[in-house]
């Protein structure tokens, strides 16, 4: 699936997740498997705890950091196409 900044994005049930040193690990109920994300990742994944749009996450980084636009959505691309393939996510 290619992703657009119309898609929506949500974490698929069965994702648990805590808060450690700025960094969240989780855990997929579905496959039993452990996953640790880096300050950005961790950021996305919280930003799409609740469904919400690609653009919308790229704009509200964006409000939070020095980054234009394009890389943004680069960046926030290769972290959603990574969370889908290991099955965290759902795409709208």
């Amino acid at each position: 699936m290619t992703l657009s900044p119309a898609n929506i994005i949500e974490i698929k049930k069965g994702i648990v997740t805590s808060q450690i040193d700025g960094e969240t690990v989780m855990m997929s109920l579905e496959n039993s498997e452990y996953y640790g994300l880096n300050s950005t990742a961790s950021r996305i994944f919280a930003l799409v705890e609740k469904p919400i749009s690609i653009q919308i996450i790229c704009n509200q980084l964006i409000s939070e950091y020095n980054i234009d636009f394009d890389t943004c959505y680069l960046q926030v691309i290769n972290i959603l196409e990574d969370f889908n393939k290991k099955g965290l996510i759902e795409i709208k």
